[in-house]
């Protein structure tokens, strides 16, 4: 609806501008009608597109949260914080095993001890008495 006011506004002006010419004028009353034609054109057409609703951002800004807000949430920022709680939940849990604490030496089984510790350290364990 609004293109086609627009259309319509912009083809009377070319109208206007194609119309037949007046009988010709010169000196100081050429330049005068020249100018009130054109100020007359531009009343017009400003007036005119000042009529219809125009653009604001932030309403348009608004509109567009509303649709893609639960999107957003679903998708990357809800995710990605439900992924940081459970990955420090899982280190949490972690902290006991990991290699080189003292609580992972002592609870892997002795087998894999062997296989993970330097010879240097399995020679003094061998020296010192166990305690179970």
């Amino acid at each position: 609806m609004m293109f086609f006011a627009y259309a319509m506004l912009g083809a009377v002006v070319f109208m206007i501008l194609d119309a037949p010419a007046v009988k010709p004028m010169s000196g100081i009353k050429s330049v005068a009608f020249l100018i009130a034609f054109y100020i007359v054109l531009c009343t017009v057409y400003i007036s005119g597109a000042s009529m219809w609703p125009q653009y604001d951002p932030e309403d348009e800004k608004g509109k567009i949260d509303k649709i893609l807000k639960p999107k957003r949430a679903a998708t990357e920022q809800g995710k990605a914080e439900e992924l940081i709680a459970r990955a420090k939940a899982l280190d949490e849990q972690a902290k006991p095993w990991r290699f080189g604490s003292r609580r992972s030496a002592e609870t892997r089984p002795r087998r894999i001890r062997r296989l993970v510790e330097p010879v240097h350290l399995r020679q003094r364990q061998a020296q010192r008495p166990e305690t179970s």
